[in-house]
């Protein structure tokens, strides 16, 4: 009588432990995802009123992936390469 309550229990146990262990993980959502492409150091030509130049522009995560950090620098040749303006802006995923 105890051995086949055992086995029932058991038995009922494992049907219900089968379809919860054989569930993917759920998947963590990104709100990064897009801009990821954009992660590293960009130079580009600029053309305009004070004269050609460079930009600069950087962007990395800061503060435990929380915050995507974007430097611009911008140079232009009009003033033998002095640096006309430096940006900073971050972007936050909540």
């Amino acid at each position: 009588m105890i051995i086949g309550t055992i086995r029932r229990t058991l038995l009922l146990v494992t049907v219900l432990a089968v379809p919860i262990l054989a569930q993917e993980p759920a998947v963590r959502y990104d709100p990064f995802a897009p801009l990821r492409f954009f992660v590293g150091a960009w130079r580009g030509a600029q053309n305009g009123e004070p004269g050609h130049g460079t930009a600069d522009r950087t962007y990395s995560f800061v503060l435990n992936g929380r915050f995507l950090q974007v430097n611009n620098t911008r140079r232009t040749g009009a003033r033998t390469g002095t640096l006309d303006s430096e940006n900073l802006m971050a972007v936050t995923n909540r």
